[in-house]
């Protein structure tokens, strides 16, 4: 079945739908050439609300149709590439609408086996939509391969849908209510060596979203993922600008995004943020002085050990253990460095800043001076590492005389 080329291009949808018998059994359309050629384009233009006027194609509910087949259609200055109502086993594949177009494949109830792959679209009206299915039906589709282009690249409302590759750049919306018929949509990298981008905000509302492969420009919510699978961060310095988000295995997970290994969730946290474990962590970990690390058990284990001079530390609160160091106690003692005599004490412990003393007033020796530019032996550091004793540095004092007669 062909369309007229010669057809005034406002009639088109009509005379299509007049060709379908009441009801088809085995009927194949296939379209190898543009459904409006060139020359047609610049007669369809938008009405007087700015709407396009036409869909390229309509097969509405009366038809009955069964197992249709649409290829390498080509569609240019209408409202919608397709709109199927009822259709059981549909078939669009190889098809193109990229110029002036407001939204792009909507398949409405229906049921049977749907394929919707190797597609460009490229819807360019606010709101628009790239491929909607929606209205109750109960098919099962699969999408692949499309490079698809709109604000909601893929909603979704009823059946079962897998998207197994391709690139979407838009929403992808799950937009049926939480019942039988509020569809599932199934995100994954089926196709080898041609995985599924997302780059826009996936919403799956009451429905179900299920995500166990593909590549993400937003990081996808925990709900949504596989069981067994995470947020991941895509590492693939090929993909990862643009896509910095996968799903995958993980041992913890950090503001939802999962970890491989606690040592990376532990540099993602930086002792600001709580590590929920998703699994026992089986080496045992070693805080570092200064560090304070914070964890949602979740049932897990996890050991927790302190470096040579140290105790660790915890608090609980709101469900996160919260691990701190404490050092061992030290003293800090400043003598007056020649009799011994204890001029300050202090009590600190190790790893803190070390204390600073000056006396006041100064102390006095007979035939000494103090060094005040270098008052202690030995010299203090920066930080207590032990119990230490400070002494006062002194300089001898020396005369000497001069004869005047250069003797």
């Amino acid at each position: 079945m062909s369309v007229p080329k010669s057809m005034d291009p406002t009639k088109i949808h009509k005379y299509f739908k007049n060709q379908l018998p009441p009801k088809i059994s085995q009927l194949k359309v296939k379209y190898t050439d543009p459904y409006f050629p060139p020359n047609l384009n610049s007669l369809l233009s938008k009405n007087e609300k700015g709407e396009y006027p036409l869909n390229a194609v309509v097969i509405p509910s009366k038809s009955q149709s069964n197992t249709i087949v649409f290829q390498n259609l080509t569609a240019s200055y209408v409202h919608s590439l397709l709109n199927t109502q009822g259709v059981t086993n549909l078939t669009v594949t190889g098809c193109k609408a990229t110029d002036h177009i407001d939204s792009g494949i909507s398949i409405s109830g229906g049921s049977g086996t749907h394929v919707i792959s190797n597609n460009t679209i490229t819807a360019e009206e606010n709101n628009s939509y790239g491929i909607r299915i929606q209205s109750g039906g109960n098919g099962e589709s699969t999408i692949s391969g499309n490079t698809v282009t709109a604000t909601n690249a893929l909603v979704i409302s009823c059946g079962t849908n897998t998207v197994a590759s391709g690139t979407y750049n838009g929403n992808v919306t799950m937009m049926g209510k939480n019942n039988e018929n509020a569809g599932k949509l199934i995100i994954s990298s089926a196709d080898a060596g041609n995985p599924t981008y997302i780059n826009g905000t996936l919403t799956a509302g009451n429905a179900e979203m299920i995500i166990s492969g593909g590549l993400f420009s937003e990081q996808p919510a925990l709900a949504y993922c596989a069981e067994g699978l995470y947020p991941v961060a895509n590492t693939d310095a090929s993909t990862n600008a643009a896509y910095p988000y996968t799903v995958g295995a993980a041992i913890a997970l950090v503001d939802g995004l999962g970890y491989a290994t606690f040592e990376a969730a532990v540099t993602a946290a930086n002792g600001e943020k709580s590590i929920k474990l998703l699994a026992n962590i089986a080496e045992e970990y070693t805080l570092k002085a200064g560090e304070t690390l914070k964890v949602e058990h979740n049932g897990k284990t996890l050991t927790v050990k302190a470096p040579a001079h140290y105790t660790v530390q915890t608090t609980e609160a709101d469900g996160v253990t919260t691990y701190t160091l404490l050092g061992d106690p030290c003293t800090i003692t400043f003598i007056n460095g020649y009799t011994g005599e204890t001029l300050h004490t202090e009590a600190t412990r190790y790893g803190d800043p070390m204390p600073t003393y000056v006396p006041n007033p100064l102390p006095t020796r007979e035939g000494y001076d103090l060094d005040v530019n270098n008052l202690w032996t030995p010299v203090p550091g920066e930080t207590v590492t032990g119990s230490i004793v400070y002494s006062l540095n002194w300089i001898e004092q020396h005369t000497v005389t001069f004869d005047a007669n250069g003797g």
